[in-house]
């Protein structure tokens, strides 16, 4: 028959065997649970940093397009008023697609016509900008 204190070791051990497993089961979820909630935050944050600078682009973009329509006002009023159209467009465009995180194509290839539109009149005659696009574009997102 074996000594007591091997008995007493074997207990320990066998008790204590469930014990360390279990620990390190706990610490392997807990860490698990904190990358995912390190990489949640990381991700809100970016869509904040992303939301901001959207705010911040809007205005001025806004503004270098109204000083380029109130330049052309005196050259030719026909063209200005095209621009202001495109400008109100663009706008709402922004407005009402602020918040969604996906458009369809359609809406993204007029935004982008009217954005090039209205970038044209920063630009010379010289320049040529060729756009194109397939005439039927899919509508969902």
């Amino acid at each position: 028959m074996p000594p007591f204190h091997a008995f007493v070791y074997f207990d320990f051990l066998s008790n204590l065997l469930p014990v360390v497993f279990a620990m390190a089961i706990r610490y392997a979820q807990r860490n698990f649970s904190l990358e995912i909630a390190q990489k949640e935050a990381q991700t809100q944050k970016l869509q904040a940093d992303l939301t901001q600078l959207k705010y911040q682009l809007q205005p001025h973009f806004f503004f270098n397009a109204l000083n380029n329509i109130y330049s052309l006002i005196a050259f030719d009023p026909k063209k200005a008023q095209e621009s202001v159209h495109s400008l109100s467009k663009l706008m709402r465009h922004f407005m009402q697609n602020s918040d969604q995180k996906q458009i369809s194509l359609a809406e993204e290839v007029d935004f982008l016509q009217q954005y090039i539109s209205l970038m044209q009149l920063r630009l010379t005659d010289k320049t040529t900008v060729r756009i194109d696009f397939p005439k039927q574009l899919p509508h969902s997102p």
